[in-house]
């Protein structure tokens, strides 16, 4: 949107929690910019305009206003180490060694299966570890 001439719809994109790239007309003064919002100038060539769009695509599934869900009942106590440390960084990368428990891998996918009924879903990221990102419920 333009800057400053769009400055009423930036306010209600961040009530509505909606991402926002900032295009500043020359001699305007550079927004101060939230977690969902970038600014480029008008003058910036395409390749910059796709990068600061890509980025917030990137930032906003851990940046987007969330409620963490209750934990399913009957979990065990690894399952809830485990849901507890990964929901506390949703789209990040948490590492193996930072998970605590014993047969990590089972565990993990006996927690995937019941976090994607409530919406959420584990991703393995290689040997590093796994991250943790919205989904639609029952989609794992």
């Amino acid at each position: 949107m333009r800057w400053p001439e769009d400055a009423a719809r930036r306010d209600q994109c961040a009530q509505d929690g909606v991402r926002c790239l900032l295009v500043v007309a020359p001699g305007a003064a550079i927004p101060v910019v939230g977690d969902g919002e970038d600014w480029v100038y008008r003058s910036a060539d395409e390749r910059d305009v796709a990068t600061r769009i890509d980025g917030l695509r990137r930032r906003s599934v851990g940046s987007r206003p969330r409620v963490v869900p209750v934990l399913p009942v009957g979990l065990s106590p690894e399952e809830q180490c485990v849901a507890r440390r990964l929901l506390a960084s949703p789209g990040r990368l948490v590492r193996r060694q930072d998970l605590f428990v014993h047969d990590l891998d089972e565990v993990v996918d006996s927690l995937a299966g019941r976090l994607a009924a409530v919406g959420w879903r584990i991703s393995a990221v290689g040997p590093s570890g796994f991250l943790i990102d919205e989904c639609e419920a029952g989609q794992r």
